[in-house]
């Protein structure tokens, strides 16, 4: 990839350090390199204009756009090569594809891609950027918002330290976007798990609401198979848990491990699953009993004392976002700290490249 003289420029500036302002998102000052003037870079109509003489004569993007372009795409930058991944095709998962073109928008540059195989013409950000958003910062919001810090803390540290503002209702805005999409990819998804399965169930608040958090472990792996939010604890509950953890893993478990709540003997009767042994536990002192499990329901308690005034009203924190990211993106230190799943992908950059939508081309 060529650079031009311009973009170089812009990027020298950027790396002084010092030189470029953030007004607002659409308007950000550049300081020149021969002077005291102050140059604007505006957002209108669609492309970044600036005020110098070089942009007034040219009509085109000058070195002080390609500042404020390269200072809007350095939490991508970061991103991309933490991350480095072979970039496939969405739709057909081709490795062989073409650069074609790119974007300008209101959060930074984007690169166009074309599949030589199917022809799909898509962009190397799974995140929209027409309303400005940005990759980079979508999924460091996520990440911090998983490890307990608060909508509130994760505005002020990303204008701190990447000079953008963004309110504390658009990273909950974000969360909530994840949460349905981790939502819908997770309960499509088919598990590798053993035979081995550990059940058992929390209270938790719902705005204010008391419901139960019922959650089935595999022993093995530690994946969190399924995960199901009732108003209560019967029967049918947890009849409905089992079926779904069974549905999600493509078999039976060979063993299930529960507390000694009579549910789950009177679900498992009702499923009429006579393959499936019960060891129902009085005590978490027993060897291979439900401590995994209840070590998994310590982790769900501090993050919502964490997010207690932000959570869905369906739930779906529970349910999408948190198994996602104990699954895909927690490291887990007695597995030697890769995450409890088998995907080996960016961990938040998984479930939106698979949600993400495909333009095929003409």
């Amino acid at each position: 990839m060529r650079l031009t003289r311009r973009q170089l420029k812009g990027l020298g500036i950027l790396f002084v350090g010092g030189q470029i302002k953030r007004v607002t998102d659409r308007l950000y000052l550049v300081q020149s390199q021969s002077g005291a003037t102050r140059y604007k870079v505006a957002w209108r109509r669609g492309r970044w204009r600036c005020t110098c003489e070089d942009y007034r004569k040219t009509r085109k993007p000058c070195k002080h756009c390609y500042s404020v372009q390269a200072f809007l795409d350095l939490p991508n930058v970061l991103l991309a090569n933490s991350q480095a991944t072979e970039k496939k095709c969405p739709h057909c998962k081709s490795g062989k594809i073409s650069r074609d073109g790119r974007r300008q928008n209101l959060g930074g540059t984007v690169q166009m891609y074309e599949c030589r195989e199917c022809g799909a013409y898509f962009s190397d950000t799974p995140v929209s950027k027409t309303k400005g958003n940005n990759t980079g910062l979508f999924i460091i919001a996520l990440d911090l918002y998983a490890k307990k810090v608060s909508t509130r803390d994760i505005s002020h540290h990303i204008a701190q330290v990447y000079g953008v503002r963004k309110a504390p209702t658009t990273i909950h805005f974000w969360v909530q976007k994840f949460e349905r999409l981790a939502a819908s990819v997770s309960n499509k998804e088919k598990l590798k798990v053993g035979d081995r399965w550990l059940a058992d169930e929390m209270v938790v608040r719902v705005r204010g609401r008391r419901m139960y958090l019922w959650n089935v472990l595999d022993y093995q792996t530690r994946q969190l198979i399924a995960s199901l939010l009732t108003k209560g604890r019967g029967t049918a509950e947890a009849r409905r848990v089992l079926t779904l953890a069974i549905q999600k893993a493509g078999k039976d478990p060979k063993v299930l491990v529960s507390d000694a709540l009579g549910s789950y003997t009177s679900g498992l009767k009702e499923m009429n699953k006579p393959g499936i042994k019960h060891l129902a536990h009085t005590a978490l002192s027993k060897k291979r009993g439900n401590q995994r499990v209840e070590r998994y329901h310590s982790t769900v308690r501090a993050w919502e004392r964490a997010h207690r005034r932000t959570g869905n009203a369906d739930g779906t924190q529970f349910t999408g976002f948190g198994s996602y990211y104990y699954n895909k993106v927690r490291p887990h230190s007695v597995l030697g700290h890769p995450p409890s799943g088998e995907e080996r992908e960016p961990g938040w950059l998984s479930v939106l490249a698979k949600g993400r939508k495909v333009r095929k081309g003409s």
